[in-house]
């Protein structure tokens, strides 16, 4: 027989339940470093990081720090540290932008939170809330340490050509899973067009010519040569001009030859 205690018993087991299975805490862990930017030759000051959520309720990220490591493993200043969670938990594939002042100028793109310190050439970055990390990564002649706080960035990812990014591989379905990590920079990360994106929506994958033509932010490669397309060498080219390459029909206009648009090669 079901009393009326038995029934009361019943529901708060029930509540208890529901409770616990809620996230009713947001937190960061399920979280990953998808890019790092640390500058170009022309914008050495334009660099940023971009961390990406592969589930939803990991909104808390205030107080997570950028912590960065120069070549040999030695910590550096900071890149920053949020000041104030997410303004949403739905987080899945939002791209979390940390950038500084340079980068927001260069891609024009306001990030999430302004960087105070820099990145190295070759290093390695982490990020954590006090001694929680869930992800670090190792880039370019990086010969230190490659675990911090448990957190196992392995080999370090091949140095990437001026005015290119370390971006994270995230497979044929392009979304970001925990499998996407094997704690191996090297296997993650391959060098790719800097794409920031930050949590409001905005992201740089498309650039208006003239206001009325788009070209794809992307790159074309022919001879081992990566060519990038702009529209405003003034504040987005990434990389030394050339006036060509022979066999190829990609030429650097003068400022005043064709208006909007320019054409820029990265050697290999």
């Amino acid at each position: 027989m079901i009393t009326q205690y038995t029934s009361r018993v019943f529901v708060f087991v029930i509540l208890a339940l529901l409770l616990n299975a809620s996230p009713v805490v947001a937190s960061f862990h399920f979280a990953r470093v998808v890019e790092v930017f640390s500058g170009s030759n022309e914008h050495p000051n334009a660099q940023y990081v971009v961390i990406m959520a592969y589930s939803d309720f990991q909104s808390q990220f205030n107080g997570v720090e950028v912590t960065v490591y120069d070549s040999s493993g030695s910590q550096l200043v900071s890149l920053g540290t949020m000041t104030q969670n997410l303004p949403s938990n739905t987080t899945n594939q939002i791209p979390i932008l940390i950038a500084t002042n340079t980068a927001r100028t260069v891609f024009g793109i306001v990030p999430d939170h302004t960087a105070t310190g820099a990145l190295p050439t070759d290093g390695l970055v982490c990020f954590r809330k006090a001694a929680s990390v869930p992800d670090c990564v190792s880039f370019g002649a990086y010969t230190g340490v490659t675990t911090v706080g448990g957190s196992e960035a392995g080999s370090p990812a091949a140095s990437v050509p001026s005015g290119m990014a370390y971006v994270r591989d995230l497979g044929g379905d392009s979304t970001l899973q925990a499998l996407d990590d094997s704690n191996d920079s090297s296997v993650d990360f391959f060098a790719g067009v800097p794409s920031p994106g930050n949590f409001a929506g905005a992201r740089v994958s498309n650039i208006s010519v003239d206001g009325n033509v788009t070209l794809d932010w992307g790159v074309s490669t022919v001879g081992g040569y990566t060519i990038h397309k702009t529209d405003n060498p003034a504040t987005v080219r990434l990389s030394t001009p050339v006036a060509g390459i022979a066999g190829v029909n990609w030429v650097d206009p003068t400022p005043n030859q064709f208006p909007g648009l320019s054409c820029y090669v990265v050697k290999p």
